[in-house]
């Protein structure tokens, strides 16, 4: 009997984040979707744990038939749980490689963030009774090397630009790649930014939106989908960066950079 193929349950915060990885996975990996009908809806698929379904997004690679699922945790604070559940479920519905997908600012704004968000899935595991066997600056091993955590981290260098948000991010990792491929739609941008009078107060007569740094970072990334990708609904618009070549292949070297695309490709190997 031949092996099975090896399954990667990725966790992300949220809807976006998932778009965003499969058109990773599909325009850059190698993987492939299940097919969708004449009505278009999708055929059902079953992975590894069964029927892929709700919010789950299920993949196979076209040669290694490794599997991937995607699984949005809708928000970063309940991706603890997500990660809890898949750790104590894992004798029944075992993985081999276990992607937690966070966005960079979950360890703060200082200099260390990486070093945080790292420290507290250690603490997380070891929580969960899944003390690493060993770790690097990538992840963990866990159950004696047998499986795999890996952390995939939304973040990138660089000096302040136009058009790009401070934040680490989703939106600062895709603003940055734009304005590298684009930088006079980037200055327009960050100039349109700056002189819209009374930014970020909500319709309807509310009080001004003061959540801060989010808001900021999903007002440049939207506006960037506004001017030049409009055609897209915001989902779809995360997913079509990919299809973009000058565009993708930027994305692809800062992932490459932050260690994050490496972690990705690694889903299509034990």
């Amino acid at each position: 009997m031949s092996p099975a193929p090896p399954f990667t349950l990725v966790l992300c915060e949220g809807y976006h984040d998932r778009a965003f990885l499969a058109g990773a996975l599909v325009d850059r990996l190698g993987f492939r979707e299940p097919n969708i009908d004449a009505e278009g809806r999708r055929v059902p698929y079953e992975d590894r744990w069964g029927k892929v379904a709700g919010a789950d997004f299920g993949y196979e690679h076209a040669f290694t038939r490794a599997q991937v699922r995607l699984r949005p945790c809708r928000g970063h604070a309940l991706v603890p749980r997500a990660v809890q559940s898949a750790l104590q479920g894992r004798t029944t519905r075992p993985f081999d490689r276990l992607l937690i997908n966070y966005d960079g600012d979950k360890g703060g704004d200082g200099p260390d963030f990486l070093a945080r968000i790292h420290q507290s899935v250690r603490e997380m595991l070891v929580r969960f009774g899944a003390a690493p066997h060993s770790e690097d600056s990538a992840g963990f091993f866990i159950d004696g090397g047998a499986r795999r955590v890996d952390l995939v981290v939304w973040h990138c260098a660089g000096e302040p630009r136009e058009g790009v948000p401070e934040q680490q991010c989703l939106e600062r990792l895709l603003c940055t790649a734009a304005a590298t491929v684009w930088p006079q739609r980037a200055e327009s941008l960050g100039r349109w930014l700056r002189e819209r009078p009374e930014p970020s107060v909500r319709m309807g007569g509310e009080a001004p939106d003061h959540r801060g740094a989010e808001t900021i970072a999903k007002t440049y990334g939207w506006t960037w989908m506004a001017g030049w990708f409009a055609e897209h609904g915001c989902d779809d618009f995360l997913r079509q960066v990919w299809k973009d070549a000058s565009l993708g292949d930027e994305l692809q070297r800062l992932l490459t950079k932050s260690g994050a695309f490496g972690a990705l490709a690694s889903c299509q190997f034990k």
